[in-house]
């Protein structure tokens, strides 16, 4: 009978003993969740904002020379911008055989772009030369967006600044001559350029 109460007692405190490491796990539980969920909270968010880093010596034709673009999707993206203008513009063919020449922009990840092309007029035989200035950017998911107005005050002046680099200089005055030339052979074309002079002047009012 004394054995059997014996052994009573010892299960009865092995009980307690297992209900107290329960409850002390159960605290150290809930403290771990409050800590984390403290934590958690009051943890200030931090927003990074991407860095504007400017290109060094970008004013100066030394060290930002005019080069041919080798890039494949600036081409292509130049490429694109050029045939959703032909579409848009009912007197304009196509714009063909274009060749694209960059120098980089005032910032990192930014570039001016000269777009050489051939003009094709509706109807008209021979092409017209132009030059299409062009301001490009591409972000860190390396998509590219392209427009040719800017309506910052200092990039505008900046690609004021780099267009009168000689070597920009030098492209636009064979561009010019060859325009001139284009022109002087072909009186339909040469007809067709002075009706669209006219009427850009009259869209743009005086």
């Amino acid at each position: 009978m004394a054995e059997k109460k014996w052994t009573v007692i010892q299960r009865i405190r092995r009980y307690r003993r297992a209900v107290a490491a329960l409850a002390i796990m159960i605290l150290i539980l809930a403290g771990m969740v409050r800590i984390f969920f403290l934590t958690k909270e009051e943890e200030p968010t931090m927003v990074f904002a991407p860095a504007i880093i400017v290109n060094e010596g970008c004013e100066e034709m030394e060290t930002n020379p005019l080069k041919r673009c080798e890039d494949d999707k600036i081409n292509q993206a130049v490429s694109e911008y050029y045939a959703r203008l032909a579409e848009n513009e009912g007197y304009v063919e196509e714009y063909a055989d274009i060749e694209v020449y960059m120098k980089n922009g005032k910032y990192e990840g930014t570039y001016v772009i000269y777009a050489r092309y051939e003009m094709k007029v509706k109807d008209i035989y021979t092409s017209a030369p132009g030059l299409g200035t062009l301001y490009l950017k591409r972000n860190e998911k390396e998509v590219v967006s392209i427009n040719s107005q800017v309506g910052e005050a200092k990039l505008k002046s900046y690609i004021q600044v780099i267009t009168q680099h000689e070597d920009v200089k030098e492209l636009f005055q064979s561009v010019q001559e060859a325009y001139a030339e284009a022109v002087a052979s072909d009186a339909m074309l040469a007809e067709a350029v002075k009706d669209l002079e006219s009427a850009a002047q009259e869209k743009d009012g005086p």
